[in-house]
């Protein structure tokens, strides 16, 4: 059974004054918003790390990437959804597009999401908590093709993101104090 979240304002705060707080905030925090992708054209995401070398990684003796390298049809079929992109529109990609791409020596890379589009120099991709950048004067670029999903592909992706804002708002009201979560009494996930 779900848990379930309870408003609850703090002592001796009206209705009407935790409303307007409410609102102050947001608006501060839109205007706040706004004047950050105006600074930087970039999309926020989550804390990444570089990639290191003294990690601790044992690498196996045939990665799934040079897998994919070594077969033409594999190739073909990991890159089936993707664009090509020529080089003049490198500058136009959005970022949050989901990038591959194939190295000088026609290696297959898996990529990640582009989220710094520096063209025509480099891109900055992200994959989990891990961030690198991509030479584009040496790789090849392809981009998602969101017109070959089907509606119904859109539709999950969409709820998904809605789903996403929805947590986020209220885990920034949780950080706030505005609001708390309690599990109801009668309400036990150990059944």
């Amino acid at each position: 059974m779900p848990y379930k979240f309870y408003y609850y304002r703090k002592k001796n705060q009206t209705k009407k004054q935790t409303e307007k707080q409410t609102e102050n905030q947001t608006e501060n925090q839109t205007e706040n918003q706004t004047k950050k992708q105006t600074k930087n054209k970039t999309k926020k995401c989550k804390k990444t790390r570089r990639l290191l070398r003294n990690d601790g990684y044992v690498r196996p003796s045939e990665t799934t990437q040079e897998r994919i390298s070594s077969s033409i049809d594999l190739m073909y079929k990991k890159l089936k959804s993707y664009i090509p992109v020529p080089i003049e529109n490198y500058k136009d990609i959005p970022t949050g597009i989901n990038i591959k791409y194939i190295s000088e020596q026609g290696k297959y890379r898996e990529g990640g999401t582009l989220v710094v589009n520096s063209a025509p120099d480099y891109f900055v991709l992200v994959n989990g908590f891990v961030s690198w950048s991509v030479n584009l004067k040496t790789n090849r670029i392809f981009m998602e093709d969101y017109n070959n999903r089907t509606e119904g592909e859109n539709q999950v992706i969409k709820d998904h993101k809605e789903k996403n804002m929805i947590k986020n708002k209220l885990y920034k009201l949780y950080l706030q104090g505005l609001i708390e979560f309690k599990v109801p009494d009668g309400d036990d996930d150990t059944k």
